[in-house]
């Protein structure tokens, strides 16, 4: 970066999910994963609600169109990622409330790892660090 360039402040906020129904997702991601509603947003075609973190603030806003349209997932672009310290029981938690698994927990290094789909099919991640 160019030294005459001001230095931005940047960090991740949110990922946009699209979802048939989005009260079903918002019951789920926080049920399983703690986060809260922050925003309830009717527009003309769609709503989004918007969910957060309480403890870092990083979000997951849920889309659901209006009208009735294909509902399709894309294959360039990876799992919505959580970082646990109770791998076991929040993977307990998750099944518990529809998720399914899809890679089997592994490890790779000092994470432990497990792929899942969310009730509407998105892609998710749970890792937990190893002690050490």
């Amino acid at each position: 970066m160019p030294d005459n360039m001001p230095k931005l402040q940047i960090r991740p906020s949110f990922v946009k999910l699209t979802v048939p129904d989005a009260e079903k997702a918002e019951k789920f991601y926080c049920e399983v994963f703690g986060l809260v509603r922050d925003l309830y947003n009717p527009m003309p075609g769609f709503l989004e609600i918007v969910l957060n973190s309480p403890e870092n603030g990083f979000g997951i806003v849920l889309m659901c169109y209006e009208e009735d349209r294909p509902f399709e997932f894309g294959n360039c672009w990876g799992p919505v990622g959580f970082d646990t310290n109770d791998f076991d029981a929040l993977l307990e938690r998750a099944l518990a409330a529809g998720a399914t698994i899809t890679v089997p927990p592994g490890e790779f290094g000092e994470f432990r790892y497990v792929f899942l789909k969310s009730p509407d099919g998105h892609e998710l991640e749970i890792v937990q660090r190893g002690e050490g």
